[in-house]
């Protein structure tokens, strides 16, 4: 059963709504209008009333909205999703642009596809894999023909969400994305432009290895682009997800937003980022990670439960020591510059694990 409140794209299984005898006949003629649960919790917290008897069905009489029935409506199901789920149906565009020479089989991009192939059509699921190389200048000019064509089709309106995904290397000097080799067979670097995108993530590992993100991906695909929840409220969800993602990387969220300037009409626009850190506090505190080997002894994984401390300057964090007979040495992690926040997800045994959120990176 669809929601009749304006702007709202929410369905409801109609077993899981008792429906009155009194309206089942009419139930999907135009006079009768269902407001869905979300919707009913909506009004109330926009009300700042207590809990109250849910009405679903209204009835329209002389042009004025009245109770279908007089008995409350019962939900006979359970809440097993997020109230604000909803079922996103639009069209949807996801472009892969993959450097010349990478394997796209098995990547992170055809997981998602493949994901949303359950919930779309061939006409409402377009996948597009878009292999590039421009350093020389013959390479470039075919390119940007290729771009052209290519623009007209991701800057198409027809497209409710678009989803891009890059895979390239870095440039090992720079760590600028890699665009190819010159006609001398040096490297060539570019830096990314501005992108109107309403989010932007990455990864920090080193040798990032794509493999341990394709649950978070998934997880995104049913989360935000059909449930249609907020990527920034649930990006946290989203890594809780990945088992092996938090040993691996920091994850980074970029948004773009308005800032207003004090005596200025005209609002500017900022890239606000926010870094996610997986922390433990015997493992890898403060988000370092601590070496596999001891340093001194050569010793694996020796590290006693962290402690915290200061360096020589004063500055805090914690020091973790080497358990190995006759050796002792002290590894010290740095406690993040301001401003964090410590989401902490499990507190065990002097033990504790979460995340480190800290903004304006």
């Amino acid at each position: 059963m669809a929601c009749s409140n304006s702007g709202c794209p929410r369905v409801v299984c109609d077993v899981c709504i008792d429906i009155p005898e009194s309206i089942s006949d009419n139930i999907s003629s135009s006079e009768i209008s269902f407001k869905c649960p979300a919707c009913h919790e909506k009004e109330e917290r926009a009300a700042r009333s207590q809990p109250m008897p849910y009405f679903a069905f209204t009835r329209t009489v002389q042009g004025n909205s009245i109770l279908a029935c007089n008995e409350p409506t019962f939900i006979s199901g359970v809440c097993e999703r997020a109230s604000k789920s909803q079922v996103c149906g639009g069209p949807i565009l996801i472009v892969h642009f993959i450097f010349t020479g990478l394997n796209a089989r098995g990547s992170v991009p055809r997981v998602l596809n493949t994901a949303l192939e359950e919930y779309h059509s061939e006409q409402t699921l377009r996948y597009l894999e878009v292999f590039f190389d421009f350093g020389t200048h013959r390479k470039l000019r075919r390119w940007l023909t290729e771009a052209e064509s290519l623009a007209a089709t991701i800057g198409a309106d027809i497209f409710q969400q678009k989803i891009f995904f890059v895979s390239v290397h870095s440039e090992v000097t720079r760590g600028d994305l890699f665009a190819g080799k010159d006609e001398q067979g040096s490297d060539v670097a570019v830096s990314p432009k501005e992108a109107e995108t309403a989010y932007t993530i990455a990864f920090g590992a080193k040798r990032f290895i794509s493999a341990v993100i394709k649950s978070f991906i998934i997880a995104f695909g049913v989360r935000v682009v059909i449930q249609g929840h907020d990527f920034g409220e649930v990006f946290k969800d989203l890594l809780d997800v990945s088992v092996e993602l938090p040993m691996h990387t920091d994850a980074y969220i970029f948004q773009v937003k308005e800032q207003t300037t004090s005596g200025d009409s005209n609002n500017a626009l900022c890239v606000c980022g926010t870094r996610y850190s997986w922390f433990h506090s015997h493992r890898r505190p403060w988000g370092t990670p601590l070496p596999m080997s001891c340093p001194k002894c050569s010793s694996i994984r020796s590290w006693s439960p962290s402690k915290s401390s200061e360096d020589q300057s004063g500055a805090p964090g914690c020091i973790s020591t080497c358990w190995s007979p006759a050796c002792g040495f002290k590894y010290f992690s740095y406690q993040p510059q301001a401003p964090y926040e410590i989401i902490k997800t499990r507190v065990k045994d002097n033990e504790a694990k979460g995340w480190i959120k800290q903004t304006g990176v």
